[in-house]
């Protein structure tokens, strides 16, 4: 019996590990319960693809006079996106005939601004057949901001990207 070594783990060696694991589960754990960043994370790529969406309707629209209009909307409680033909910046998507489509995303007590401003509570962007918006004079950054902040730049030619940190042309 001299010559078998019984082998496994110490006390001392057990405790450290389930003091590490609860340590790591309780500063990881937070980065997957919170609904806010995700839904900042969701709602950047929900406008992206959606102005992506508008660029290719406008694109395909040969009639500038019935342009393509992309309205974000935000309220207390959500952030809501139409896509609507035929409609100019005033008329604001409201005949349900001219909405392409309509998208409602929860804020999560996350917050939106547009270009370093707080984001108003409407804002509608036309784009032509080119898919250029329209008035072509400024660039757009939004940020949507929670426990982290996701940004969205979109260019006066129509280009949408997701950016880490300030847009090119800030």
């Amino acid at each position: 019996m001299d010559g078998l070594k019984q082998g496994g783990f110490t006390l001392i060696e057990l405790i450290m590990v389930i003091t590490l694991l609860a340590i790591l589960s309780v500063s990881v754990g937070g980065k997957f319960a919170s609904n806010n960043a995700f839904s900042v994370l969701s709602a950047k790529n929900q406008l992206l693809a959606s102005f992506l969406l508008a660029q290719q309707q406008a694109l395909g629209n040969a009639d500038d006079s019935l342009p393509i209009s992309l309205r974000l909307l935000q309220t207390a409680d959500e952030w809501q996106i139409d896509i609507c033909k035929g409609v100019r910046t005033s008329d604001l998507c409201q005949n349900p005939a001219q909405i392409i489509y309509a998208n409602a995303m929860q804020r999560d007590a996350a917050s939106l601004t547009l270009n370093g401003v707080v984001f108003p509570s409407s804002q509608t962007f036309d784009l032509d057949s080119n898919a250029n918006l329209n008035p072509r004079t400024i660039n757009y950054r939004f940020d949507f901001i929670a426990t982290n902040t996701q940004t969205l730049c979109l260019s006066t030619s129509g280009y949408a990207f997701a950016q880490t940190g300030l847009c090119p042309w800030d």
